[in-house]
């Protein structure tokens, strides 16, 4: 029975708030990605202060106090990621220095590299155009994956709501490329929820691949191809994470009505359920992310 707003911490047996940290308020806005990262806790997001009231989009806890990092002016941050060089920051974000958005920057602790992501305003020729950085995910090779969200013009000229999405692949070279998707498209066009496990790249979703059978709603990226995991998982997977001895899967189960989910678990050879089937929207959401390692 403990009230906790955005961001809270478990010590074993009971929950607490933060004091003075990220306010869920107003509704509409909150934490996004959590990371470990220099001995402070990171908190990224769109979410106020509880005492100071003023908008932060990346904070961080030093075990005494939050403190936002000023640096970032506008926008969201969707996702993080520590690596050797620093911590990566992902989102469509204002950063000071820059006229445009920025979709992918790494931050030193003292200063900032973006890295190749600057977002320029949508032309009046142009029939898609890419929105924010929702999800990264690092490989052992240096290179990251993420997935990209963009909006298209509609029959009558406008703006959607950019609800399409990208896999990527960003090296270390500083270029992009189109990554395949695991259902089999060349482009990486749909929507998938993407983890680690083993150090591999996996993806969740609601796919199927007609030249893999055995890939069903959840594969790993693995020597450049996509491969299946037993046979895979019955229904939409919402969510993906994973150390090096297990994977854990959050989706949905069954057809009926209401929906039902339940949270399974890969050893490297088989799936079991661990939980019991739950009822109601308990995984949807826009993203899920993979908690960062």
């Amino acid at each position: 029975q403990v009230r906790a707003s955005t961001v809270a911490w478990f010590d074993g047996q009971q929950v607490h708030d933060f004091p003075d940290g990220p306010r869920h308020e107003p509704p509409s806005v909150a934490a996004t990605d959590l990371c470990f990262w220099d001995g402070k806790l990171f908190a990224s997001g769109h979410f106020t202060n509880r005492t100071a009231g003023h908008q932060w989009r990346l904070a961080f806890w030093n075990r005494t106090n939050w403190t936002a990092v000023t640096n970032i002016t506008a926008g969201t941050v969707h996702a993080l990621h520590a690596d050797a060089q620093g911590l990566l920051v992902a989102g469509r974000f204002g950063l000071s220095g820059w006229t445009n958005l920025i979709a992918l920057a790494r931050f030193s602790g003292e200063t900032w590299t973006v890295l190749n992501s600057e977002l320029p305003p949508c032309g009046p020729t142009d029939m898609a155009c890419l929105e924010a950085v929702e999800q990264i995910v690092a490989l052992p090779d240096g290179n990251l994956v993420a997935s990209i969200s963009y909006k298209v013009r509609d029959h009558w000229g406008n703006w959607g709501w950019p609800v399409n999405y990208i896999l990527a692949r960003y090296d270390t070279n500083n270029h992009w490329f189109n990554m395949p998707g695991p259902d089999g498209d060349p482009d990486g066009l749909g929507s998938y929820q993407l983890g680690r496990f083993g150090g591999r790249l996996v993806a969740g979703g609601a796919f199927t691949n007609s030249a893999i059978p055995g890939i069903r709603n959840i594969a790993v990226y693995y020597d450049a191809e996509w491969q299946p995991l037993g046979e895979g998982l019955e229904g939409e997977v919402f969510a993906a994470a994973g150390n090096n001895q297990f994977l854990y899967a959050a989706h949905r189960v069954g057809q009926g009505s209401p929906p039902r989910y339940a949270v399974s678990r890969w050893d490297g050879t088989h799936w079991v359920q661990l939980s019991d089937h739950g009822t109601g929207p308990t995984f949807r959401g826009r993203r899920h992310q993979l908690p960062c390692r």
